[in-house]
């Protein structure tokens, strides 16, 4: 806007001064006829034509704030008491007394009779000496406690005067006849396992083709011969 005003004013002046000088020249040169002719009237100067002002565009207006709303407070919780624990089982009842303990045992003698020691058959087969069978005989009982002790009882010798004192089971050798053949070897083991059976007791059995001779301590014994071989069984 300044700029074009200043413009203006400059032509303005610029026509001024060009009127000024025509007029003064004029005259003289016109042999100083009259004055000079009125200058022209200067130029009007342009409208000046402002620019429409910018405006910035219209702001929109802010939102209009939400309702409000208004809750409720919240209802104040109940607090509530905790459930009665459950009741106590009843307790069994005692259990009953125990019964008194019973009297001690008295101390009884029991007198046992002492076992029969085994005998001693002490023989031999194609020796030249004779057998001989003798026993040992208890002078009394054995007497126990039943605390443990016991009393021991004297023994003695006793010599089977007119026994056979290579047999004393009639049995037993006719066992050992109808088990006994020529070989030694088949006829011990044949007498054992009939012997056995037989008495359903535990044997021991010799046989021999020539001389042997033997100790043995058994209540049930016999030595009999057959053809070449000689047997002699005993129980344990």
């Amino acid at each position: 806007m300044q700029p074009i005003v200043w413009f203006a004013s400059v032509l303005f002046a610029a026509h001024t001064v060009a009127g000024f000088g025509f007029g003064a020249l004029g005259g003289g040169g016109g042999g100083g006829c009259g004055c000079a002719p009125p200058a022209p009237p200067p130029c009007a100067a342009p409208p000046v034509t402002c620019p429409a002002p910018l405006c910035p565009a219209p702001a929109c207006a802010p939102p209009p704030p939400p309702p409000q709303t208004y809750c409720p407070p919240a209802p104040a919780c109940q607090v509530c008491a905790p459930p009665p624990p459950p009741p106590c089982p009843q307790s069994p009842p005692p259990p009953p007394p125990c019964p008194p303990p019973p009297p001690p045992c008295p101390q009884v003698q029991v007198t046992c009779p002492r076992p029969q020691p085994p005998a001693q058959n002490d023989c031999c087969h194609s020796c030249g000496q004779s057998c001989r069978f003798k026993s040992r005989r208890a002078l009394g009982a054995v007497i126990k406690q039943l605390s443990g002790r016991q009393e021991e009882e004297e023994e003695e010798d006793v010599e089977h005067e007119g026994e056979d004192a290579m047999c004393n089971s009639a049995y037993l050798k006719a066992i050992m006849i109808n088990n006994m053949s020529e070989n030694t070897s088949e006829s011990k083991r044949a007498i054992q396992k009939s012997a056995e059976y037989k008495f359903e007791k535990k044997f021991d059995v010799i046989c021999a083709t020539g001389e042997f001779s033997y100790v043995a301590h058994s209540n049930l014994f016999c030595q009999t011969t057959l053809g070449s071989v000689t047997c002699y069984a005993f129980q344990h």
